[in-house]
């Protein structure tokens, strides 16, 4: 029994350090191509804008989806960018997040011809991995709030991407938590997915 224990603690200490581990190495290798202010980034033609749902459950707009979009359109007037590709999740027939970002953005004045719709845009590894093989995309600015920044962009590097992240406002409501949360966790996944 005590030999079980034993087993039981090392693994358990062995995921909780590469967890931290994980984490502590894709923050390091991405925080100094993870910008909050469009005048420090490059002019590059394609920003990938990462999807999220347009409402919460609960009713209302999603701020996280409200901020990815005003982050984009900043880019697009400010002429950091010429073309969006924007990557969601079409799993339903009254589901569509690419849809409801072009819409989005086209009441923020995107002209729609420059709109890219990556409608199959459920993994940050396989959005990242299509815009490259198949949009032919080689730089490439990433939008997304700060949390998830570092792993889109630890995974961009990991593809050979000349990337940067323009970061969306992070809500403040402390109902998010458990999205940072997640975050830690996915972290680690996102190093086995590239190393194995």
């Amino acid at each position: 029994m005590n030999l079980l224990v034993k087993i039981f603690n090392w693994g358990l200490a062995t995921v909780i350090l590469f967890i931290v581990f994980s984490n502590f190495w894709i923050i390091s290798v991405s925080k100094n191509q993870i910008f909050d202010s469009i005048e420090n980034l490059p002019l590059i033609d394609t920003a990938i804008v990462f999807g999220t749902t347009k409402s919460r459950i609960g009713g209302g707009t999603n701020p996280f989806f409200e901020n990815r979009m005003n982050a984009a359109a900043k880019l697009y007037h400010g002429n950091k960018i010429k073309t969006l590709i924007l990557s969601g999740s079409k799993e339903l027939k009254y589901y569509d997040e690419t849809n409801d970002m072009k819409i989005a953005l086209v009441e923020l004045g995107v002209q729609s011809r420059d709109i890219i719709l990556d409608t199959l845009g459920i993994r940050t590894l396989d959005t990242v991995w299509r815009s490259k093989y198949i949009y032919g995309a080689t730089s490439v600015i990433l939008v997304t709030q700060e949390y998830h920044a570092h792993r889109a962009v630890y995974i961009a590097n990991s593809m050979g991407l000349d990337v940067v992240c323009y970061t969306a406002d992070f809500p403040s409501s402390s109902s998010f938590f458990k999205t940072r949360i997640r975050e830690i966790l996915a972290r680690p996944k996102a190093v086995l997915d590239l190393w194995f």
